[in-house]
């Protein structure tokens, strides 16, 4: 079973492949068999990068031309994603995303997008049983009421999180493979924090104003790694926990929240 207690990254576990036709992005999940049309003219490149811990699975694209996307990400497992540098123009259903924004896809729910060149993001494919059991490891409760339906946090990540997200993927497509931030366990971690509630808190909107173990944070109304709905960061303290005011950690490093 696996651990989110210690490091799942394998530094050298990412396979790369490059993106020399728009049939290579029906794996821009890898599995997915998604449906994709070129919507510009010229050469599409890029690369699609992979890696297998069990039954996670983790898929990265940097994408350098201007494609669609439709059709479900997973047909029996669940999708988090992450656009981890996205220009202007880029749409889920319709609604323009950018740069932090966070994603859940249930399984067999239909994924309908318009990427702009280079929008590279990361995503993570799990079954729901494995992330109910990585939950518990936190002593946290994920259920269909925590998890809600398919669509994007109206919070964005934090930008320091992003950055180093986006660093460490970058390295990846490029080939370099090394110590640095552990994607899958951040991606876990901040899956759990925003879509789980403490033991015993029977509603979603409750869990939102608990104290989390992933990491407090300044505003009890936000997970941690997230950004205030109305910008800024809410200064009154919040049970002494004074480091929670200014710094989040992900495995590999220390960032701080504004």
């Amino acid at each position: 079973m696996l651990d989110i207690s210690s490091d799942l990254q394998q530094p050298s576990g990412w396979l790369t492949s490059p993106i020399c036709r728009i049939e290579d992005l029906r794996d821009a999940v890898r599995g997915a068999g998604l449906d994709a049309v070129q919507m510009s003219r010229g050469m599409l490149d890029g690369s699609l990068a992979f890696l297998q811990i069990d039954d996670l699975q983790m898929t990265s694209g940097l994408i350098n031309g201007k494609v669609g996307l439709t059709g479900p990400l997973s047909e029996d497992c669940i999708t988090f994603g992450i656009g981890l540098r996205i220009p202007p123009g880029c749409r889920h259903w319709h609604h323009e995303l950018g740069t932090g924004a966070f994603g859940l896809f249930l399984e067999g729910d239909e994924h309908a997008s318009l990427y702009p060149p280079g929008s590279p993001y990361v995503a993570l494919t799990l079954h729901e049983e494995q992330l109910i059991e990585l939950a518990a490891q936190e002593e946290r409760v994920v259920d269909r009421s925590t998890l809600g339906g398919t669509g994007f946090r109206p919070e964005t990540l934090l930008d320091a999180v992003v950055a180093a997200l986006a660093h460490q993927m970058d390295l990846v497509h490029h080939g370099v493979h090394g110590a640095g931030v552990d994607v899958p366990t951040a991606m876990l971690r901040l899956a759990i924090s925003a879509y789980s509630r403490a033991p015993g808190i029977g509603s979603r909107a409750a869990a939102m104003r608990t104290e989390t173990r992933l990491r407090p944070v300044a505003d009890p109304q936000r997970p941690p790694g997230f950004r205030p709905k109305g910008g800024g960061i809410n200064r009154e303290p919040w049970d002494g926990l004074e480091a929670a005011r200014t710094t989040f950690h992900l495995p590999g490093g220390t960032f701080p929240l504004d």
